[in-house]
C-alpha cells in the first residue's frame, strides 16, 4: 500500500458493500468489548496513543468536534498521547500509513 496506487487499490476495496457489513460486525464486538471495559471500572495503565485525522475540508463541520474528542480520549489515559495526522481526515492507514507505522514502532521500542 506505500504507492499511490496500492492506496488507491486498498480504498476501493474498503469502499465495497461487503467491507461495509465487515465493519459493521467488527463494531459490534468492539463495542460490546468496550462495554465490558467501561463497567468494570479497569484503569488501563498501559500507552494509549489516539491517532486522528487532522485535515479540515471546506463543508466538514464535524472534523473540529471530533478532533476535540480524541484529543479529550488520548488525555483521559494516564499514558494517553494524541497524534495528529496532518494531511489525513477519517482514513489515516491508507493516506498516511507511516504515521501509523512510525507511532507502532514507537510503541515497541
Amino acid at each position: 500500500h506505500r504507492t499511490p496506487a496500492g492506496r488507491t487499490a486498498t480504498l476501493a476495496a474498503s469502499s465495497t458493500v461487503g467491507a461495509a457489513r465487515a465493519a459493521v460486525e467488527e463494531s459490534r464486538h468492539l463495542r460490546a468489548g468496550l462495554q465490558v471495559l467501561r463497567g468494570s471500572g479497569a484503569s488501563v495503565d498501559v500507552p494509549v496513543i489516539v491517532v486522528s485525522g487532522v485535515k479540515r475540508t471546506p463543508g466538514d463541520f464535524g472534523r473540529t468536534d471530533l478532533i476535540a474528542a480524541h484529543r479529550l480520549r488520548a488525555a483521559s489515559f494516564p499514558a494517553g498521547r494524541f497524534v495528529g495526522a496532518s494531511g489525513s481526515q477519517h482514513l489515516v492507514p491508507v493516506t498516511e500509513p507511516e504515521v501509523v507505522a512510525r507511532e507502532i514502532a514507537a510503541l515497541l521500542r
